[in-house]
């Protein structure tokens, strides 16, 4: 295997894993084997060297905290991160307690890292959202990706933005992964330009941008950026999986999300029109 990365993951959830899977191989470039139940999870782990399980916390007829027992007691040694969606931080507190997320190792420390960036909605409960600070919250997330390439990043804030009426985190997941695709297609060893824009136009709805400067997509490939269709490889924004779920997030939110590319580069725009409140 090299120096690449070998992770199972385990989740019933198709459109989450999915992301995930796809997040795991063309941003980290790890090799990733999903399954979706527990079936064929033991005869999987035996014919397999893997450095990591990515467990999702609830399964069919098991729990992960119930798999991490087993693994343990099969003298499995593999570090587990668990993967919880019950907007309770028990279930997670319960697991470290229990040895199911462990410190094993570099590689290890580096997915787990990475894939805690994502995370499912912790409720499906809305609420008022203030968009410069989901922005500033993944850009947090996303500060040691962005000093592992020659970038120069600029960010607008508007001022006095209404608040959007949605899910916070589902909201900040998308601007992680429309960083991390922009990120990844700069990652080429040249000086690169990303810019991120949030404004409210009169009379508009509240728009942000998302730009950088590599080169265009082609042309056939445009139809289905936003489909759940795998992408050619090389084209640098991801396998297809992540812009479709990007796209139903904004679709959730009464938004549109547009693409506009030429040789200067690429630009994502979205804009909310839904429920919206002023801030102040």
């Amino acid at each position: 295997m090299g120096n690449t990365c070998c992770v199972l993951l385990v989740d019933d959830d198709r459109n989450f894993s999915g992301l995930i899977k796809a997040y795991l191989e063309s941003i980290i470039q790890a090799r990733a084997v999903l399954l979706h139940t527990l079936d064929r999870f033991w005869h999987t782990l035996k014919e397999n060297s893997f450095d990591n399980i990515l467990m999702d916390s609830r399964l069919p007829n098991s729990t992960g905290i119930e798999m991490t027992e087993y693994l343990k007691n099969r003298e499995f040694s593999l570090p587990v991160v668990m993967l919880t969606g019950e907007g309770s931080e028990q279930i997670a507190v319960k697991g470290i307690c229990d040895g199911a997320i462990e410190q094993a190792g570099c590689r290890a420390q580096q997915v787990a890292g990475e894939l805690l960036q994502f995370s499912k909605p912790t409720s499906d409960q809305n609420e008022w959202i203030e968009i410069n600070k989901t922005i500033e919250r993944g850009l947090t997330l996303l500060r040691g990706n962005l000093s592992s390439i020659d970038v120069d990043l600029t960010v607008k804030f508007g001022e006095d933005l209404p608040l959007l009426n949605g899910n916070a985190q589902q909201i900040q997941d998308l601007w992680v992964t429309f960083l991390l695709l922009a990120i990844n297609a700069c990652a080429n060893g040249k000086f690169h330009l990303i810019q991120i824009e949030a404004t409210i136009p009169e009379n508009k709805p509240l728009l942000i941008k998302f730009a950088d400067d590599e080169g265009e997509i082609p042309k056939e490939q445009i139809n289905n950026l936003f489909e759940p269709v795998l992408l050619p490889p090389g084209l640098g924004r991801g396998t297809g999986m992540q812009l479709s779920i990007c796209r139903d997030i904004v679709c959730q939110h009464n938004g549109t999300i547009t693409t506009n590319m030429s040789k200067a580069g690429t630009v994502f725009t979205i804009q909310f029109s839904g429920e919206r409140i002023s801030h102040g």
